[in-house]
This record gives structure tokens, C-alpha cells and sequence, in this order.
């Protein structure tokens, strides 16, 4: 089957077989160019050449697959013309960011939506007015590692003090700036997206024994018994109850805060989870000792509407300064209630559970999430390292 236009031929088998030969006209001559088109979870049908020893991927912009078809012929000259791929969009980074914010409003969760909605003030004031096709990877670069060492004023307990901005925080940002700048590039304002090799700054993590760049750990089996020996002795009369639930379902902290009795089905044994992120719906399964926890709460709450409650049976709203203590108590230093979501997946991936058993409890969309939340304890790692040494003497042995 072959679709004629122009100097375009598109040949394919079948809808099915997404490679297309195209043959062009450019700078005179022809060119026979091998294109692969996929689509992406967005619904739009992207393209895949090389082009000049280029490796270049566009959007077609097109959701039905036949007019994506019918605009590869214009993409390609475009790409390949020095004249017309120095023709972007006008569009200014506001204006971008606008139409950005008008996007995830409509996707995301409140609380998200007002982290990136934050983010972008610091670089509306660094690139507002310049036009998007213009940024490049080492402005953008530039402006990190000055967010890096800038310093802010802070205030305790009546007293002034200047403190560095936190590299997480300047992490954070590069993930906004990767996100708005996939959605310029999605959108056909841009060719290339200039913040997709950008590095985050490493970040070391002090776990006792040893130290880990760029990787939040979850607890060990001793720390998480002391956070819930503190947690007993809290004011918060219902924070073990909280800590408990967290590592045993590994929900998010904006989870919990929501969660209702209606959510929580005893019949089917079953947890309905309003995620955080992405305003979807999934259900998790419950195991017998998250079901007790959550029956005992019920028996002294029974006319409650929210799961984690005040004695008025309103929300009982944010943890985290009763946490906090806790893990002062308990001796834990750079522990915040994230990691608990962290220490479940990593319990499950030292019990042997495979990513792809773990991402049907986790409720993550893909693989590469649940490898980034599952640690292997380094204890875990110990006994097989002795296993492997058990092993060869054994073959050694010859038994």
C-alpha cells in the first residue's frame, strides 16, 4: 500500500507497520529518508529519523493517524532546511507558562499544581520575556547553579540569619523546567527540548553506616521501631495510628489526608486511593494488619467522616510538626514522612517481590518509578553477598 503526494511516498504494510521510506525533495535533490512513527501516551503521533547524522523526533501535532502521515513530508523539509528550522515560535516563556499552568490545572491535584504555579515565579523573573525557541541548555543551566548558591533570609526565634537555598529545592525546579519545556516542545514551539540533559545536583544522604548520592532511603527494621515507639508517646493522639498506615500501605501523605471512611471497603478488604498527582483512582488491596489498624480507628472514631480525625470528627489536617518531634525522639536525623512511603516498597522488595509485583500494591504507572521507591537494605545485600561466598566454597569443595 503506498499514499503518493508530491515528492512524498509513504510506504506501509499495514496500520500496524509504523516504518514510512519518504522520498524528499531538498537542496535540490532527492533524499530517501527511513521515518518511524509512534504514539505517545499524550494521543499524538510523533516521528523518529536521522536527518544530517542528526537523530531528531518531532510531533506531527495530529492525534488521527493518516493526517500525521500527510505532515511528514512537511516536517521533514522543515528539519532539514537551515533557513526554516531557524523559524520558531514566537511565543514568550509567560506566555508559555500561562498556557502551562492552564494545562495541569486541569490534570493535577491542587497542592501540585500550586508547587509548579511557585516554581515558575523565580523563572518568569529570569526569562520571561525572552522568546522560548531562544533558551538554551546552558542559560538554563547557568540559572541553576546561581539558584544553587544564592542565599535567602530566614527568621527564628526572632533572629535574622542567611541560610543557602536547600538543593532539593533547586532540583525541584529543574523538574518544573523539564515539564514546561516538554509541554513547549509537545506543542511544536520548540524543535528540541533544551532542559532534557540537564543533571541534577547530587545530593548525599548520611544513612549511619554508609552514604548514598541522590537516593533517599527508606528506614531500617530498627528505625522504624523506634519512629513507632515515639509515635506512642506523642500529643498526637492518633500519630501512630498515621506513621503505622503509611508504612503499611505506602500512601502519600496528601492521601491519607484525604481519605474517608467511604474510601475504606472492610467487605472486599479493599482501600480506594484518590492519588495525589494525577486526580486517578486505583484500588489497593488491604493486609490483615493495616485492616486491625484501621478497624480500631473506626471503633473510636464511628462517626467520623475522615479516617485520621480530630475528636470533632473534622480532618484532623497537616502532621507534620508532631512527626517531627517524633523522629527527635527516636533519634532520626533527615527523615521526613515521604520516606515511609519509601521504607513499605523497600520492605516488599527485600521479602523477594518483583518491580512488577511491587507496581500493582505501589499503584506507580511505570517500572522505572517503582526502582527509584525500592531500596534493597544494605543488610538484604550482605546476606547475599555471604550466599555468594557460601556458594564458591562450596564449589571449591567440589560437594
Amino acid at each position: 500500500m503506498g499514499i503518493v503526494t508530491d515528492q512524498l511516498v509513504l510506504r506501509r504494510r499495514s496500520r500496524h507497520n509504523r516504518k514510512v521510506r519518504l522520498d524528499i525533495m531538498l537542496h535540490g535533490g532527492t533524499l530517501i529518508v527511513d521515518v518511524t512513527i509512534y504514539r505517545r501516551k499524550n494521543g499524538r503521533w510523533y516521528i523518529r529519523f536521522w536527518l544530517n547524522g542528526q537523530r531528531r523526533m518531532l510531533s506531527t501535532g495530529e492525534a488521527d493517524y493518516d493526517k500525521a502521515l500527510l505532515k511528514i513530508k512537511e516536517i521533514v523539509q522543515r528539519a532539514g532546511d537551515p533557513k526554516t528550522a531557524r523559524r520558531q515560535s514566537p511565543i514568550t516563556f509567560s506566555q508559555l507558562a500561562k498556557e502551562f499552568e492552564q494545562y495541569i490545572e486541569k490534570r493535577w491535584m491542587p497542592s501540585t499544581v500550586e508547587n509548579d504555579k511557585s516554581r515558575l515565579k523565580n523563572l518568569r523573573k529570569e526569562f520571561g520575556n525572552k522568546k522560548v525557541s531562544e533558551i538554551t541548555e546552558h542559560q538554563l543551566t547557568t540559572y541553576l547553579e546561581r539558584r544553587k548558591d544564592k542565599t535567602v533570609v530566614r527568621i527564628k526565634d526572632g533572629t535574622r540569619y542567611e541560610q543557602k537555598i536547600n538543593v532539593c529545592t533547586v532540583n525541584r525546579e529543574l523538574t518544573t523546567i523539564k515539564l514546561i519545556f516538554k509541554f513547549a516542545e509537545d506543542k511544536g514551539y520548540i524543535a528540541t527540548n533544551p532542559a532534557q540533559k540537564i543533571i541534577p545536583f547530587p545530593i548525599v544522604h548520611n544513612h549511619g553506616d554508609f552514604y548514598t548520592f541522590n537516593e533517599r532511603m527508606g528506614l531500617t527494621e530498627e528505625e522504624l521501631y523506634r519512629l513507632l515507639e515515639a509515635c506512642k508517646l506523642s500529643d498526637n493522639p492518633i500519630l501512630y495510628e498515621i506513621v503505622k498506615v503509611a508504612v503499611l500501605s505506602g500512601l502519600r501523605k496528601g492521601e491519607l489526608q484525604r481519605l474517608t471512611w467511604d474510601d475504606v471497603d472492610f467487605r472486599r478488604n479493599l482501600l480506594r486511593v484518590r492519588q495525589t498527582k494525577t486526580k486517578t483512582v486505583f484500588y489497593k488491596p488491604m493486609p490483615d494488619e493495616l485492616r486491625e489498624v484501621l478497624l480500631a480507628l473506626r471503633n473510636k472514631y464511628p462517626h467520623a467522616h475522615y479516617v485520621f480525625c480530630n475528636s470533632d470528627d473534622t480532618a484532623y489536617g497537616d502532621w507534620r510538626r508532631s512527626f517531627k518531634t517524633a523522629c527527635k525522639w527516636a533519634g532520626l536525623k533527615d527523615v521526613c514522612f515521604h520516606m515511609l512511603r519509601h521504607t513499605c516498597f523497600s520492605i516488599l522488595g527485600d521479602k523477594g517481590y518483583s518491580d512488577l509485583e511491587i507496581q500493582a500494591y505501589s499503584g506507580h504507572k511505570s517500572l522505572s518509578m517503582v526502582r527509584r521507591y525500592t531500596h534493597i537494605s544494605p543488610k538484604h545485600v550482605q546476606q547475599m553477598a555471604d550466599s555468594l561466598g557460601a556458594k564458591v566454597v562450596q564449589l571449591e569443595k567440589g560437594s
